[in-house]
């Protein structure tokens, strides 16, 4: 019995201490509209020796929102991406709130839009490789091939993707590893991003295989545009997270 307390009490004390740090990690990206779903971190998985160069490119370029010091009191109460260079640099911005309630801006360079991608794709790569199941994915497959028709199957195994006529007169075309791309007649609308469970941070790998998110981005297209579009991240052409 006093062994079954003592498992429970470090179970709660581990669960406790987990969910302050999902608190803080959802303070500090609120209103940043970056991904939607629980965050993970980040997954590091070594190449072969020949491809040495993806490991640097996962591992070393990426950059995250700058850690406040310990022992000070400031508190990052915003954060967004800039789309376009400011002053020549592409980065992040931050909103600071420091001990005595005066609100600052920071400016965090990153890498410009081409090299982010290529980021995204390698850390993308990486997170997959190491946390997708080949089974699982395979039946998600299989799952998918039920619920569109023959010439959508074929273009997903082909291509890695489909488009879905909604009934709002807008064209869904849903990606395998991607944001979901959104138009309306000739015209642009944006990239849906939305991971239904978790995401792993910096890369377009979800916690679900890639053929179940295209499932659940088929289901709430064809169930719910409004809860799509509310629960999911709208990301404009020209940012890269777009996966254009």
């Amino acid at each position: 019995m006093r062994m079954a307390e003592e498992q429970t009490s470090d179970f709660e004390t581990v669960y406790k201490k987990a969910r302050r740090q999902v608190l803080r990690t959802e303070k500090k990206l609120q209103g940043a509209g970056i991904f939607h779903g629980w965050p993970l971190g980040q997954k590091n998985l070594d190449y072969p020796k020949n491809y040495e160069f993806m490991n640097r490119f996962a591992k070393d370029n990426a950059k995250g929102a700058p850690a406040a010091k310990e022992d000070s009191d400031d508190k990052i109460i915003n954060s967004w991406e800039l789309s376009r260079p400011w002053k020549g640099k592409y980065g992040n911005v931050h909103i600071v709130r420091n001990g005595d309630g005066k609100i600052s801006k920071v400016f965090e360079p990153t890498l410009d839009p081409a090299n982010t991608r290529l980021v995204m794709m390698a850390r993308t790569s990486n997170a997959r490789m190491e946390s997708t199941m080949r089974e699982a994915e395979e039946k998600g497959m299989k799952t998918l091939r039920k619920m569109i028709s023959f010439f959508q199957w074929h273009c997903y195994y082909v291509d890695g993707s489909f488009l879905e006529d909604a009934k709002s007169g807008v064209t869904y075309h849903i990606r395998k590893g991607r944001p979901t791309l959104a138009y309306r007649k000739d015209r642009f609308l944006c990239a849906l991003c939305l991971h239904p469970l978790a995401y792993y941070e910096g890369t377009w790998a979800g916690a679900m295989t890639p053929s179940d998110e295209a499932i659940a981005h088929l289901l709430m297209v064809r169930g719910d545009e409004k809860f799509f579009w509310r629960k999911a991240n709208q990301i404009p052409l020209e940012d890269p997270r777009s996966g254009v």
